[in-house]
Parts: structure tokens; sequence; C-alpha cells
């Protein structure tokens, strides 16, 4: 297996990883209420939402790709289908900055941008819920605003992480993840993430408590891995 920079050619394979991903846990199902009776409109808002991400400058967006190896049969693990090329993972990094007219980019976002606009979701998308949306934006823009008002000004952000749900256990996610890891250890700088339902994961993987954000039905936990000690840059 190996990792990708995503293209919008890929944006309808990654959406469709995306919500087989996100079908039944309580975040999206709070932000995305009609998922299950409209698939449709669910997947055209994930289709949206990764065109949007690809154009932002301050984010990476990255495919976990299958390679013909990781198609033979594991002991086991149920038999997985496709071909190699197959895209299995994603993962959306955020370079997260307190004052982003003023902080300095990163050449990890030194990529080619579609210059052509997105698609836009349609009024009557069935899934997504625009209130619930605006309210989670400004609630977590108000806590990261507030945690890293003076520390960690700058840091990367795991925005999106999903590997499709055959393909658990397989390497995907620690493939993509690490790609921040390492991007934040070379610049020294913290990693960030937001969780409604994987806290236990990253408490594994270095992370530590940092706070929590309550949304409707929905608890953020909020957690860091610090940059080494002695080599933080703010």
């Amino acid at each position: 297996m190996h990792i990708r920079l995503a293209t919008t050619a890929d944006v309808v394979e990654v959406a469709a990883v995306h919500t087989a991903a996100f079908s039944t846990d309580n975040f999206f199902g709070f932000f995305c209420p009609g998922r299950k009776e409209h698939p449709a409109d669910y997947k055209e808002w994930a289709v949206t939402a990764l065109h949007q991400h690809l154009r932002d400058p301050r984010r990476a967006v990255l495919v976990a790709v299958a390679d013909a190896e990781d198609f033979v049969p594991i002991p086991g693990k149920p038999q997985v289908t496709g071909n190699p090329g197959k895209i299995v993972g994603l993962v959306v990094w955020w370079l997260w900055a307190l004052d982003p007219a003023s902080a300095a980019t990163s050449v990890a976002l030194d990529i080619p941008r579609p210059s052509s606009p997105g698609p836009k979701i349609s009024p009557d998308n069935k899934a997504s819920s625009k209130e619930n949306w605006a309210l989670f934006e400004a609630t977590v823009h108000a806590k990261l605003q507030a945690l890293f008002a003076t520390e960690h000004t700058v840091n990367w952000h795991l925005h999106w992480l999903a590997t499709h749900p055959g393909w658990h256990g397989r390497g995907a996610g620690s493939l993509l993840v690490n790609w921040g890891f390492e991007q934040a250890a070379r610049e020294r700088l913290a990693v960030v993430v937001e969780t409604a339902n994987a806290r236990a994961f990253y408490l594994k993987t270095g992370f530590e408590d940092l706070g929590e954000s309550t949304i409707g039905p929905v608890t953020m936990n909020v957690l860091i891995r610090r940059p080494e000690v002695g080599e933080q840059k703010e």
C-alpha cells in the first residue's frame, strides 16, 4: 500500500470511502442527519467538501491506494475485493494558524491546486444540516482560538481521517497519519485532532487530552501531540 496526494479525479471514489466509513457514527449523524434516508445527497455533500479541501492552500488531501500484494489473503481477516489502484483511505491535514494571514506556510502545501471553482451543494440537499454545520464551525473556531492563543499558534490539524470499513487493520490509517506526524516533526510543530469517537486510539499514539467541546448531542475531545521538548517552534 502507498499514499499519494489526491486530485479532483479522485473525488468521487474518495467520497465513497468517506461515506462508507462514516455511515453510523454519531458525529456525522448529527451534522448530516439525513445520510441514511438520502445517501445520494450525503455523497453530494462529501464530494463538495472534498473539492473545497483540495482548493484550500492550507490543506493537504492524501489517499491510501492498494497495491497488488494488498489483495493476498491474510489469515483471520476478510478477503478484500477490487484491483490495484483502489483508494481505500483518506486524510485531510490542515496547517491551522491563529492568524493565517501572517503565518508561514509549509513546503508540504506547495502542491498544484484546481484552477476551476468546485461544485456547490444543492440548496435542497436533504442529508446535510446547514444549521448544525454552522454551529460546529463557530464552536470549534472559538475553541481553537482559545486553546492556542499563546502557544502552538501554528499546528498541523488532523481534520479528516477515514479508512473504508473493509480495509481496517491493513495499514492505510497508519500511513496517512504518519505523513502528518513526520511533517510536524520536521517543522517542530504540534499535531492537534478533534474526535468524537476515537479518543482511546489517539491516546495510544502519543496524544494527550487538551479539552472538549459539546455541540448538540456530540462531545468533541481535543487532543494534542506535542513536539519534542526543546524543539517547539512558535
